[in-house]
């Protein structure tokens, strides 16, 4: 099943015409259709560039600017501009799939403040992985039995870092949605979708570099390629969860969607 790109509908894969509005739909591939993926090639016959392209496409280049900004401070300003580019634009890509219709401020408050807690509570999974990268960065394959026989013998210091970084991501995450999510809604249901993504983004932004940090001090590394590292992960496998949660988050559209 896939969505009307105006009024956003449940239609089935094979319709050219919403039948709720009567706007002509973009061209699909079967695949892509099939599966809810967004509009693919219309374009190239004159047909308006699918909605979610045009959110993801602000994303990116809003996370390239602002990822290059933080590169500034981290020393690597491409690396962390493409981290920025990729994260922000798909979470924006993928809260636009997901949302529906934002009708008002409440809404957008709701929905940024659910995309920021997701940020959060992947840290929890992500910051077990970032530590093995990192270790496994430095040692090879044999940084696997390292962290395994760290969680053995002191489970509770292996995990404290991504407990930490877990914990921030959920904080930074919840605040940072709601009021993204309600400051970006004066430019309309766009501006509420990116600011949830940024908020995303700045979330597991901050849970990777907390994770790679703790990742390096344990081992004795140099901490900023390894928090560079650990906001890479954080971001780009992070996104890849993203997507493929997104059909159990799109269920939640109940409780952001709901009228007072």
């Amino acid at each position: 099943m896939v969505s009307c790109a105006t009024c956003h509908k449940v239609l089935p894969p094979a319709d050219r015409f919403c039948a709720y509005c009567g706007t002509r739909q973009p061209f699909r591939w079967p695949w892509a259709a099939r599966r809810g993926l967004p509009a693919g090639l219309g374009w190239v016959r004159g047909q308006p560039l699918p909605r979610t392209w045009i959110t993801g496409g602000l994303g990116a280049a809003l996370g390239a600017g602002l990822g290059a900004a933080v590169g500034l401070a981290l020393g690597s300003l491409w690396l962390m501009g493409v981290f920025g580019a990729l994260g922000l634009g798909a979470a924006a890509a993928l809260a636009d799939l997901t949302a529906g219709a934002i009708p008002d401020r409440a809404t957008a408050q709701r929905f940024g403040l659910a995309w920021g807690l997701t940020a959060g509570l992947l840290a929890l999974p992500l910051g077990v992985l970032v530590l093995a990268v990192v270790v496994m960065a430095d040692q090879g394959l044999a940084g696997l039995a390292f962290v395994r026989g760290l969680m053995q013998v002191k489970f509770s210091y292996g995990v404290l870092g991504t407990l930490i970084a877990t914990a921030v991501g959920l904080a930074v995450g919840a605040a940072g949605g709601y009021y993204a999510g309600q400051g970006g809604y004066a430019l309309g249901r766009r501006g509420a979708l990116l600011g949830a993504a940024l908020a995303w983004v700045v979330a597991a932004g901050l849970a990777g570099l907390i994770a790679g940090d703790y990742a390096a001090q344990i081992i004795g590394l140099d901490r900023l390629p390894a928090a560079r590292l650990g906001l890479g992960v954080e971001i780009v496998v992070g996104a890849l969860l993203l997507a493929g949660l997104r059909p159990a988050l799109a269920r939640l559209k109940w409780w952001w969607g709901r009228r007072p």
